[in-house]
Parts: C-alpha cells; sequence; structure tokens
C-alpha cells in the first residue's frame, strides 16, 4: 500500500519560501513499485533524481500543471516518492513538518536557516540553498534518529 501526506514549507504556515508545495507518497518498498513512477510520468511529473537528504528519496517535479492566469501560473508541484518506514526521509519530513507547526523554537530556528540559506539563490544556485537550509540542527537529529543516508546536497539521478 501506499500513504500521502503534505509536506515542505508550504505545510507549515507563516514558513517563508517560494510556493511550491510538496507532497510525500510513502511507499512499503523501495525503489517504489513501478506502478507509481509510471503514473506520475503518465500524468506529466518529470523524474529529476534523488533528493539531497537521501538517495531513497526520489523527486518527481510537474511544471505544467497551474494553469495560465491563476496565482500559481508558474509555479511547479513537487512529489517525494520513499519509503515508509520507521526510519527514512519520509518519517523525518513529517516529524520535522509536525515539530515546526507546535514547537516555535524549533519554527524560528528553522526560518531563520531558510532566511541565511536564501542567500545561495542569489547566485542562482538552488542546490547550495537546500544544503544550506538541511543544515538546521533539529533537521541533522532527526537525520540521525532516522537512520538518514545523506545525499549530495542536490537532486542526483544515480
Amino acid at each position: 500500500g501506499i500513504n500521502a501526506e503534505y509536506g515542505g514549507s508550504t505545510s507549515i504556515p507563516g514558513m517563508p519560501g517560494a510556493f511550491f508545495p510538496d507532497s510525500l507518497i510513502l511507499t512499503q518498498s523501495f525503489p517504489p513499485p513501478k506502478e507509481i513512477v509510471t503514473s506520475l510520468i503518465n500524468n506529466g511529473y518529470e523524474f529529476i533524481g534523488a533528493g539531497p537528504l537521501d538517495t531513497e528519496d526520489i523527486w518527481f517535479i510537474n511544471l505544467g500543471i497551474v494553469k495560465p492566469g491563476t496565482v500559481m501560473h508558474g509555479k511547479c508541484h513537487k512529489i517525494h516518492v520513499t519509503l515508509d518506514s520507521e526510519r527514512g526521509p519520509g518519517r523525518l519530513l513529517m516529524e520535522f513538518r509536525d515539530k515546526c507547526n507546535t514547537d516555535k523554537e524549533v519554527f524560528e530556528s528553522y526560518k531563520k536557516s531558510k532566511i541565511e540559506a536564501a542567500k545561495h539563490l542569489d547566485d542562482s544556485n538552488p542546490a547550495a540553498y537546500k544544503k544550506a537550509k538541511g543544515g538546521n540542527a533539529v533537521l541533522k537529529e532527526l537525520g540521525q534518529k532516522y537512520q538518514i543516508n545523506h545525499g549530495s546536497g542536490e537532486p542526483s539521478k544515480k
């Protein structure tokens, strides 16, 4: 079976960031079943590689889901496909989202990390931005808790 969750900064009210919603598809096996990958591709999503937190967090992006003339035109939707287990990137992302939504100190710490990391966007370096915001102390702690298999800091099609 699979489970779906809403994730990313847009799932944390008041968190700054680009309005690019993230969704999580949590699978019982990794790599994910062929049917999930085929369905995403058939619905306009492009595989962009393993995410920066873990090699078992693969990303698909759809740049064409938003109709012209809407507030979201030109934006995208990213889907993380990851293992639904007691360890791993899916659980880390959900727990971190929940901590940001319930603990003001964690929220403010991540907000500060994102604002500092955004300086990399001035250099047109989104990979450096992702890596810098991932250096947040709470994210690092959760990475150890969930035995994250750290990626390179940028999506990789390995």
